[in-house]
């Protein structure tokens, strides 16, 4: 299998592998010969509107949490994802981020959580959450309706941020 080739910011590859066949690679490596594409995190096509690749999809996720991988940084969420009844009890760096539809409902993140620059494309609802540690929100850009709904131990950072829709504080 050939590995992602998505990079971040500072320029490191993702380390997942593109292992299902809905991800077909987008060309071959003129050095190496391998195939290249982006993985199930990283694909950015309209297919990741179907049920069968939000399962994929939420299966990925949840063997993420198991293995307590917080590297989730530029991972694009299918529309219509929720991540419920989920205690995440390791840092998560989910920067540069973007989500179509998502709900965040009765998820503990139990250490900080860092969705800088992320874009919230459309609904975005975060009810019943824990924040326990510190939760960065800088300069991420909501462009629909947004509920915070959530309790707050630590601290949180929206500077910078952008609300063109409803927005809606709670807890």
């Amino acid at each position: 299998m050939s590995r992602c080739c998505y990079k971040n910011k500072d320029g490191e590859r993702c380390s997942h592998e593109i292992t299902s066949s809905k991800y077909d690679p987008v060309g071959i490596d003129v050095e190496t010969g391998e195939p290249y594409g982006y993985c199930i995190f990283h694909k950015t096509n309209e297919s990741k509107r179907s049920s069968a690749i939000i399962e994929e999809f939420d299966a990925a996720i949840q063997l993420l949490i198991e293995k307590k991988d917080g590297n989730w940084e530029g991972f694009v969420f299918p529309a219509g994802y929720s991540i419920e009844n989920k205690v995440i009890d390791f840092p998560l760096n989910i920067k540069f981020a973007s989500f179509q539809e998502i709900s965040f409902v009765n998820t503990k993140f139990m250490r900080a959580v860092d969705f800088t620059r992320s874009e919230f494309n459309d609904n975005a609802a975060f009810v019943d959450c824990l924040f326990g540690e510190e939760s960065t929100f800088f300069a991420c850009r909501f462009k629909d309706r947004v509920t915070f709904n959530s309790e707050w131990v630590g601290t949180v950072n929206y500077s910078l941020c952008t609300f063109q829709g409803d927005t809606q504080f709670k807890g």
